[in-house]
């Protein structure tokens, strides 16, 4: 079985799995010359060939002009709807055009990748980029008091991604497994929003954005940090078909928790990199990966609870998942 038929077996809750998927993220920019160091290598992928990493992420964002130090596409739009009160006051706005993208870097880059199971699309973070439009204070008290141009906001914003994504995911083809896009909506203890709030700013949104995927073909993987067990049953609702990066330290985010979810959703991540992965010895990181893989298996890809791996993880801990992981496989 390859690596892309395993995670899509897992994805589709399949029962024909023989063993967990392992993913090491996607290392912050700071760790990459660490990890590449520790284990004797040049570049990153190269470390990833070593580890036999089963899932390629390339976001489609960075076909766009951005800011120098910005990530998705509203990078330095902080502060440009404060003043704005009416949909009429949008209309002033800059909106980028979604038509103005050469995606074949990117498709090159997939066709490239090996069998691994490939993740893309635009990452979409909406809620994230009301928050930094307005100030979150603002974006949430404006909920209340003027919906109507929240919802405004929301819809143009989602306008874009949705048709950005068309136009990638039609030039991409089946070079792409799945559409990976993130909004954290959870805390170290709660939701950030309620379930209520959420069914009304925040799904409708978030379900164009997955049927504009699913008409395509693909799966869909949503990341959200936090503790949102809360919103599992809704994210379920939509048609997620998994969800990343599994915060097991945040509040309401324990397996006993998640594992009542475990045969409607497949999870990615869990394996905490807050302590374990960080201070953790051998022995400890291999049993939890072994006690996780017993909670939420088998539809499970074993990863860091966040995909930035950060450079106070020592790199060696990587290939001890990696390792642990894939002597499933032997053993089976």
């Amino acid at each position: 079985m390859t690596s892309r038929e395993r995670i899509t077996h897992i994805l589709e809750r399949n029962e024909t799995i023989d063993r967990p998927g392992f993913w090491m993220g996607n290392p912050n920019e700071t760790s990459v010359a660490g990890i590449c160091s520790h284990f004797g290598k040049q570049e990153l992928e190269e470390v990833r060939r070593l580890l036999k990493d089963e899932l390629f992420w390339v976001p489609a964002d960075s076909a766009y002009a951005r800011t120098a130090t910005g990530w998705t596409v509203f990078d330095g739009w902080e502060g440009k709807c404060k003043e704005c009160r009416t949909e009429k006051d949008l209309d002033t706005l800059d909106w980028p055009d979604p038509q103005q993208a050469d995606f074949s870097p990117i498709v090159n880059t997939l066709t490239e990748c090996g069998d691994r199971f490939r993740l893309g699309g635009m990452w979409a973070p909406f809620f994230h980029d009301i928050s930094a439009f307005m100030g979150m204070e603002e974006y949430f008290i404006s909920m209340y008091e003027r919906p109507q141009f929240i919802h405004a906001l929301t819809q143009r914003l989602i306008d874009f991604y949705c048709e950005a994504n068309r136009k990638f995911f039609a030039e991409v083809g089946d070079e792409l497994d799945a559409y990976f896009f993130g909004n954290d909506l959870g805390s170290q203890i709660s939701t950030l929003v309620s379930p209520g709030m959420f069914d009304e700013f925040l799904q409708p949104y978030m379900s164009q954005l997955i049927e504009v995927a699913t008409s395509f073909g693909l799966k869909v993987v949503l990341h959200s940090c936090g503790s949102i067990s809360a919103l599992l049953p809704q994210f379920i609702a939509m048609g997620v078909d998994a969800i990343h990066p599994v915060q097991t330290k945040a509040a309401w985010m324990d397996t006993t928790t998640l594992k009542r979810f475990k045969d409607q959703i497949a999870f990615i991540g869990g394996i905490d990199t807050q302590q374990l992965l960080r201070l953790g010895t051998e022995r400890e990181i291999i049993a939890e990966v072994n006690r996780l893989t017993e909670a939420l298996g088998p539809h499970l890809v074993v990863s860091p609870s966040h995909e930035s791996i950060l450079p106070d993880v020592p790199p060696g801990n990587l290939a001890i998942i990696s390792k642990t992981v894939y002597t499933m496989e032997k053993e089976k």
